[in-house]
């Protein structure tokens, strides 16, 4: 017998393929980050990261289309001076927030 939350993930996977919409997000923030580790695969990027308002559109419209989990990441996300404010606006669109982090503190921001 199955039990009722398996049922219920079943489910919403289904719902989630017949419309072709995706459940999850894992959001890249940023390259800058407060480490250099050899393993890792973000090198120095010279790309411009997105502003936070454009990142408030992109969380609007993915709300929209039915993602409700979002997972945040970078290089280190901590090193945007706006990155409260993203969260902020995450929580307002109803996301359940995961953050991937260092845990280290930035000597500068």
């Amino acid at each position: 017998m199955r039990n009722a939350p398996d049922t219920i993930y079943r489910s919403l996977m289904e719902k989630c393929d017949k419309q072709n919409f995706p459940i999850r997000c894992i959001f890249e923030l940023t390259y800058k980050c407060n480490l250099r580790c050899r393993h890792c695969f973000n090198a120095d990027h010279c790309s411009q990261p997105l502003n936070a308002g454009q990142i408030k559109n992109i969380l609007k419209d993915i709300a929209h289309n039915g993602t409700f989990v979002i997972s945040f990441t970078g290089g280190e996300m901590f090193m945007r001076r706006d990155i409260f404010d993203i969260f902020e606006a995450s929580h307002r669109e109803k996301f359940l927030i995961s953050v991937f982090t260092n845990g280290k503190k930035a000597e500068k921001v």
